[in-house]
């Protein structure tokens, strides 16, 4: 862009713009960029050094290059904002103003030579781009060459009090945003609160959940372990009780058959007691089964009542607590407005008892106003009174000087005159001396030539 040269705050359709003026002479151009303070969006509006002179040539405040700030005022004052055909906006200067610039036609009359003051300054650079009429230039090089140090002086006043408004409107406007940034922040804080409270409740419940299920897993597996040990302890007890009743019948003499037959039926009775060995351990399981579904049911009921009953619980902790913030915003609320209000009241009170002073210094100044121009009156025709003689004992020695000027102007003339008829006789005998030279040296040639003539005619 350049270097920032130039910078003030504008409000242009009811938004604040920070309108900064660079200059970048590698490129030969002047580039106002408005920073919007709502959404930090920049618009620029570039001009060339061509174009920003051409601005002012029938500018006659404006006109001399060195009125720098003069020139950037008078231009933001006349920037706008236009949608483009994308429909986003886009900074220009006012229409209005670059038809005011066209040039004059050429039917202008002829200027007139103007005598230029003795501290002439420099011709501005946009100075002869147009025709400009006589007047209008001489009151231009005049403007050039007066310096008035009190209209800058009053300028530069207007402008930093304007910057100072600027930047107090500058800084009440982010003290608001700030509030409202506070306000965003202590809501988001609250909610993160809110949500890190309910993730400590789910994660508690989540932990009580494994833990009962661990607990359900190492009875179940103690369960299991007992019931193996009981069905192997049976067993073996059967076992034992067949090898003592086989040994028994086989340490009997001649009962062979005997033995045999109480083999068969001790083979049929182990093979039904195992059979209702196992369909008994199967009944167990089962009982055991349905005992330990039946449990989990009533567990999985319970904390599905407790878990209802927490978040019931926490669902009215939160209609509480945001209730209780709600009317704690609106003390604060109407306690804010109630000091807004007396605020206002002590302002108009203050405005009022204002009002009346001012009344009151009115009427004093219309008296003093009223006596000072009695005075002001009374010491005017005195000074006119005292003018009026002083002018004319002025006018009466100037009547005497002229009148002894024109004596000594007829005198010194006489003289003059008494001297240029004096020059006339000596010019006058100086020209019969010379003519009279002349005929002399006439007749001597003449003569030469005769007697050269009657020598040549003798010989």
């Amino acid at each position: 862009k350049g270097t920032l040269i130039y910078q003030e705050g504008k409000e242009i359709e009811g938004d604040f713009y920070i309108i900064a003026v660079y200059d970048d002479p590698s490129s030969y151009r002047i580039t106002f960029s408005a920073y919007e303070l709502e959404n930090d969006s920049t618009y620029t509006y570039p001009l060339t050094y061509s174009d920003f002179d051409h601005l002012f040539r029938f500018n006659g405040k404006l006109l001399n290059p060195k009125k720098q700030e003069g020139r950037f005022e008078w231009v933001i004052e006349r920037l706008q904002f236009i949608p483009d055909v994308m429909g986003t906006k886009r900074m220009v200067l006012d229409p209005e103003v670059l038809e005011k610039e066209v040039e004059p036609g050429e039917e202008e009359e002829e200027e007139e030579e103007i005598v230029a003051p003795k501290k002439q300054g420099v011709q501005p650079a946009g100075a002869g781009s147009g025709k400009v009429d006589a007047i209008t230039r001489a009151r231009l090089l005049q403007e050039l060459d007066t310096h008035d140090d009190e209209k800058l002086l009053r300028q530069l006043v207007k402008s930093e009090g304007a910057r100072k408004r600027f930047i107090a409107e500058l800084f009440a406007k982010r003290q608001l945003e700030q509030l409202k940034a506070s306000q965003r922040l202590q809501k988001a804080d609250e909610e993160r609160e809110a949500r890190m409270a309910k993730l400590d409740i789910i994660k508690q419940q989540q932990v009580a959940k494994a833990a009962q299920h661990k607990t359900n897993e190492e009875n179940k597996k103690s369960a299991m372990a007992q019931l193996e040990v009981l069905m192997k302890q049976k067993e073996a007890q059967a076992i034992r009780r067949l090898i003592q009743e086989k040994d028994e019948h086989d340490r009997g003499m001649g009962r062979e058959k005997d033995a045999a037959r109480q083999r068969r039926k001790m083979q049929e009775r182990s093979a039904v007691e195992v059979a209702a060995i196992e369909n008994q351990r199967a009944q167990q399981l089962a009982r055991n089964r349905e005992q330990q579904a039946l449990k989990r049911e009533q567990m999985i009921k319970n904390k599905d009542v407790e878990e209802y009953k927490a978040v019931k619980q926490y669902e009215k902790d939160e209609r509480e607590k945001a209730k209780r913030l709600r009317a704690e915003k609106d003390a604060i609320i109407e306690e804010n407005w109630r000091l807004i209000r007396e605020a206002k009241q002590e302002k108009e009170i203050r405005y009022q008892a204002f009002l009346q002073l001012e009344d009151v210094r009115k009427d004093n100044f219309k008296v003093k106003d009223a006596k000072r121009a009695q005075n002001e009156k009374e010491n005017w025709n005195e000074m006119r009174e005292f003018d009026t003689a002083e002018k004319e004992e002025v006018q009466q020695r100037l009547r005497e000087v002229h009148k002894e000027y024109l004596m000594n102007w007829k005198v010194d003339s006489t003289k003059r005159a008494v001297v240029v008829n004096a020059n006339e006789q000596k010019n006058l005998f100086r020209e019969k001396s010379l003519q009279e030279k002349a005929a002399a040296k006439q007749r001597q040639l003449q003569a030469s030539l005769e007697r050269g003539a009657t020598m040549g005619a003798t010989s």
